[in-house]
């Protein structure tokens, strides 16, 4: 019996072991197939600069956004020929084309017009729709800075690298041009400029690119190598190269239309674009109350491979990516419904995808109805690498209304393609598209629309999506709305603010007056907050426009010029009957003031053994209890505007108010707070306390109400502002003396409402420069995310005149050079003149106010590269100078390096700097020979060990050491031991090689502290060392070191990384060299970098 009960207790272990991992399976097969949702959508296509809104609009219109390629991009009366093909010559007369491609805001993005103008307009065109695809998503900016964010880009086209390649000379060549027009940086660049930390590719299959990076970007995000990623591509045409060589293979239309699946389809018209998705797990979308535009069920992609032609179409292969697509989304062919196809209308092409469509989809088993088909290249032209992802916004968009864009320009169709047998139609009319389920749904469980995308790259990599349309819960949890809005509006600068508002009034017109809340909470805490402001508040739709037309006209936008804002006083004083009838009502729809009262009420129940909070509603018991309850309220109501981000620089609070006041700035406990309250006596009652926000705040004073006093007791603490909560008529005197101050009653004395006074107070302190906590105005569980107008770009034309295709006619010798940096003479202006002047020319900013709290990265938009060559300029213009401190020019303000440069420099006169005579190395040599060194063997000093890392000064073996003036080059002394025991442990006629090449280490970990700046506690760890001897060095004479440091990188303020070569000089001649990298790293880094090796 026994063993019965063992066996079967063993046999039931086991089946719980199998049920749990058949659990952890299905778990983890259900996670490597959950819908990936679409929460933003950024993009500029042809005809639709401001967005996807604009973009739907013209689909659902029909407008064919492709227009006459005239001189918009290159000459086009020199390159184009009707006859085709013709060698050097296209022959389609359009293409689809952005407006204004070369203008960029570089200032948003700190980037200099120096730099901008390096760099390919792809790139500058990733960063803005990248920032209007997070806006769309209501992800402000600078909130998802350091996030585990993936961006994938798919760039097809470099139309700048080889402008920049055929139009200048080597000697033109810029270091910006480099970071400037990389493939790899197109997707590095947005990761650099958001400080996303996830994945970051830039790939190219063609055409089919952009697509690709949407089926990458939802592998990583299965595989949680993303919190959420930005996938996308783009596209821009900036010279003839591309178009002559599809011309003369005769991929283009004559006609200069995009006729997908027409008889009389003869080619594609090149587009420009950019499309970029922010994408999401379904799972997370929801929880972070996103808006959904649609779901990625799955995806596939394949090639190829071997076939009739590297460049055409096959079948076979689209069939098997079709099929693999649907694998991965669990979906069965019959139930999708539209299909948005590749749809080049090339003669090739075309039949081939409706037959693969046909194959899998059209004559699938069950199918109800005709597979409809469309393309939106008959819209807006073929975007190559950015068409994929036009072709999924599209879709996105029609899942999410339920209607089907019209296909343009198709009247007969493909004749080697019968649509009946494919059980295929074209869609050429708007169809209203209804949702539907199979098995019949749920009950609860809506119906959805489901369709798919296909990309065909020329390169063989063939890409196809399935997607679903998401229909939010409409469950909305319970709560009292908020019974004032209020929107907050910034930008960068006043033309763009302006821009904005009339976008977001459209917008709100537009709308519902139930979604107005959503609109504003999307917006208040969507958008990264700038010094050009605006704010308006009120209780409904027509309020908030009403006050938006007001702001235009009446001119009120505000600039801060106090990056903190005014200064706030709070003053606390009784409340009246009707102070407190009208602070009530903020218990129910201010979840701030409610948790903060719930909290000291809590406690006085706690504290006092009873409970007092039925006085909030009726008449109190006695004094004591009404001061309680007083109390309550203004906790609740200071609480509140703390939390908003109203911060007061100190807190004047009268008669039972002042423990609260002491509470507030953390001089009482909660506890303690109702205990003395709860024991004031009448004398208490009648003085005012001064509680300061700051260190001695512990130490409150107490006043005397009179003006003279108030003076004496403010006079070191000045404010702009007073808020003031229940009886404040002690500081009327005051406030006579002082007209300058704005004071606010809140409840006001009259029967004003409480919340558009709290909504008029934020709207001025906002406009005034406050950092306000938008998001804490109304942040209830059932606020739900919104796409809204985006920022309105401003900016201006970048381009180098020398890469204008205009010119390609002329040959390079017959147009002038790119100039040279011609600079001014030092001598002609003051040291701190000259400096401003450089970094003025250096980033091309000759008009830029430069104020002394500036600093160089963060707010004049220079890098490491510029800093660098503003150092090398600055020291050549001042030989007596020295080095600039690294840090002072990576974090420290520009007044800070000002007052540097102007007490190093004196009254020392500048010079022009002048080309060196010798090469650096000889330069060096020579310089050695004049060094005022010990010219002894028997003289040299040694090195403080602490430059070199040393614990024992025996071990140092470097004596002197000096910067070989402002060449880059630098020296030191060997400091000889022959009797050091590790170096001499056998007895040798010369100084040992292994003595050398440490002496070479420990010079280049001294120059680092002397010459770099580096902090004594950062670690030098050496990756890589080549050494090479040619003679040997002799004991009787001194022997020196001299070296250059060459391909340096800076990471925070200091330098990382660079690479050395040092020469072994005895007797002026050069006995070997020591060429070596290293890494200079943060104690942190450092130890996060043996923590990981020990763990391997």
């Amino acid at each position: 019996m026994t063993q019965q009960n063992d066996s079967r207790a063993l046999m039931e272990n086991a089946l719980r072991k199998i049920q749990r991992l058949n659990s952890d399976i299905k778990e983890l097969e259900n996670r490597q197939h959950e819908p990936i949702a679409i929460v933003g959508i950024g993009c500029r296509y042809p005809g639709a600069d401001d967005g996807v809104e604009q973009f739907w609009s013209n689909l659902c219109a029909g407008v064919n956004s492709v227009s006459p390629l005239t001189d918009q991009r290159w000459n086009q009366a020199r390159y184009f020929d009707p006859q085709s093909p013709v060698p050097g010559k296209t022959y389609s007369p359009n293409a689809g084309l952005l407006d204004d491609v070369l203008r960029f805001d570089a200032e948003l993005f700190g980037i200099t017009p120096r730099e901008a103008e390096c760099m390919d307009p792809q790139q500058r065109l990733l960063l803005e729709v990248t920032w209007q695809a997070l806006e769309n998503a209501s992800m402000a900016p600078d909130k998802v800075r350091g996030s585990n964010a993936g961006v994938f880009t798919g760039i097809m086209n470099k139309d700048h690298s080889d402008l920049l390649v055929r139009h200048l000379n080597l000697d033109e060549i810029a270091a910006h041009m480099n970071a400037g027009n990389h493939e790899s940086v197109h997707s590095g660049r947005v990761s650099y400029t958001f400080d996303f930390k996830g994945p970051c590719v830039t790939l190219n299959t063609a055409c089919s690119s952009s697509l690709v990076t949407v089926h990458l970007a939802c592998q990583s995000l299965r595989q949680n190598e993303c919190d959420f990623a930005l996938a996308g591509g783009c596209n821009v045409m900036l010279a003839p190269t591309t178009s002559i060589a599809q011309s003369q293979a005769m991929m283009h239309s004559p006609e200069g239309l995009c006729k997908a699946f027409d008889a009389s389809a003869n080619g594609y018209v090149r587009a420009e674009g950019c499309g970029v998705l922010v994408l999401k797990r379904l799972s997370r979308a929801v929880a972070d109350g996103d808006h959904i535009y649609a779901l990625i069920r799955g995806s596939a992609v394949n090639q190829d491979g071997l076939s009739q032609g590297i460049m055409a179409p096959n079948g076979p292969s689209q069939v098997r990516v079709i099929r693999s697509a649907l694998d991965n989304a669990r979906v069965n062919a019959k139930d999708v419904s539209y299909v948005e196809a590749h749809g080049t209308g090339t003669k090739l092409g075309d039949p081939i995808e409706l037959q693969t469509l046909g194959a899998v989809y059209g004559r699938a088993t069950g199918r109800a109805a005709p597979l409809l088909v469309g393309s939106v290249k008959t819209n807006i032209g073929h975007c190559e690498s950015a068409a994929g992802v036009a072709g999924i916004i599209k879709v996105a968009k029609a899942l999410q209304h339920g209607k089907i864009p019209a296909q343009l320009h198709f009247d007969t169709p493909n004749p080697f393609v019968d649509l009946n047998v494919e059980n295929i139609e074209i869609c050429t009319d708007p169809r209203a598209w209804p949702a539907f389920s199979t098995p019949a749904p749920a009950a609860g469980v809506p119906a959805s629309r489901l369709a798919a995308v296909s990309s065909f790259g020329f390169s063989g990599t063939n890409a196809h999506i399935i997607l679903e349309s998401y229909t939010p819960a409409t469950h909305r949890e319970p709560g009292v709305e908020h019974p004032q809005q209020l929107l907050f509006i910034s930008a960068r600068e006043q033309s763009a603010l302006k821009a904005y508002i009339p976008r977001l009034i459209d917008f709100l017109e537009s709308s519902d007056e139930q979604a107005l809340a959503d609109i504003c909470f999307s917006q208040n805490t969507g958008r990264r907050q700038f010094e050009q402001r605006i704010a308006v508040s009120g209780k409904s739709r027509r309020d908030l426009i009403q006050a938006l037309h007001q702001s235009l006209t009446a001119e009120r936008l505000v600039t801060r010029h106090d990056p903190r804002g005014p200064q706030i006083g709070f003053v606390m004083g009784k409340l009246d009957p009707q102070s407190r009838a009208r602070l009530r009502p903020l218990l129910e729809a201010s979840l701030l003031f409610q948790k903060a009262s719930t909290e000291y009420l809590d406690t006085a129940t706690q504290t006092l053994g009873r409970d007092v909070s039925a006085a909030l509603w009726n008449a109190a018991a006695n004094e004591q209890d009404q001061d309680l309850i007083d109390g309550a309220l203004l906790y609740g109501f200071a609480m509140m505007w703390r939390a908003l981000g109203v911060l007061p620089r100190w807190i004047i609070a009268y008669g039972p108010a002042h423990p609260v006041a002491a509470a507030l700035v953390g001089a009482l406990s909660l506890e303690q707070t109702i205990l003395a309250i709860a024991g004031l006596g009448a004398q208490d009652k009648a003085l005012a306390y001064l509680y300061r926000n700051k260190s001695d705040r512990h130490q409150p004073l107490q006043l005397n109400m009179d003006p003279e006093g108030l003076d004496q007791a403010l006079q070191a603490d000045a404010v702009n502002v007073i808020i003031a909560m229940g009886d404040a008529s002690f500081i009327d005197g005051y406030l006579t003396r002082h007209v300058n101050i704005t004071s606010v009653q809140i409840p006001a004395k009259s029967g004003a409402d409480v919340w558009a006074d709290i909504g008029a107070t934020l709207v001025t302190l906002y406009e005034a420069g406050t950092p306000l906590i938008a998001a804490a105005w109304d942040n209830r569980p059932q606020r739900k995310k919104m796409p809204l107008p985006t920022y309105a770009f401003q900016g201006r034309r970048y381009w180098l005149e020398r890469l204008n295709a205009l010119n390609d006619e002329q040959s390079n010798a017959n147009v002038q050079p790119v100039a040279n940096l011609v600079l001014a003479d030092p001598s002609s202006m003051s040291a701190r003149e000259y400096v401003k002047y450089l970094i003025r020319q250096l980033a091309k900013l000759e008009d830029y106010s430069l104020s002394d709290e500036s600093l160089l990265i963060d707010d004049v938009g220079f890098d490491s590269l510029m800093l660098a060559e503003l150092r090398t300029r600055v020291e050549k213009a001042y030989p007596t100078l020295g080095k600039i401190p690294l840090d002072l020019l990576h974090t420290g303000q520009l007044g800070e390096l000002l007052d540097f440069v102007h007490t190093a420099v004196g009254k020392t006169q500048p010079s022009l700097a002048t080309p060196d005579a010798l090469s650096g190395r000889d330069f060096a040599m020579a310089w050695l020979t004049q060094w005022n060194a010990s010219g002894n063997v028997d003289n040299v000093g040694r090195m403080n060990k602490r430059h070199v890392h040393k614990s024992s000064e025996r071990n140092v073996l470097l004596g002197a050491i000096a910067a070989i003036e402002d060449t880059g080059w630098y020296a030191a002394e060997l400091f000889h031991d022959q009797t050091h025991p590790f170096f001499y442990e056998h007895a040798q006629d010369h100084i040992p090689g292994l003595y050398l090449i440490e002496a070479v280490r420990q010079f280049g970990i001294a120059c680092t502290h002397l010459f770099q700046g580096v902090p004594h506690d950062f670690p030098f760890v050496l990756d890589d060392m080549h050494i090479q001897f040619d003679s040997f060095a002799e004991h009787d004479s001194p022997v020196f070191l001299i070296a250059e440091y060459i391909d340096l990188m800076f990471k925070d303020g200091h330098l990382h990384r660079s690479h050395s070569r040092c020469h072994i000089v005895q007797n002026g001649r050069a006995l070997g060299t020591v060429e070596g990298r290293g890494l200079i790293l943060q104690p942190a880094d450092y130890q996060t970098a043996r923590s990981l090796e020990a763990t391997i």
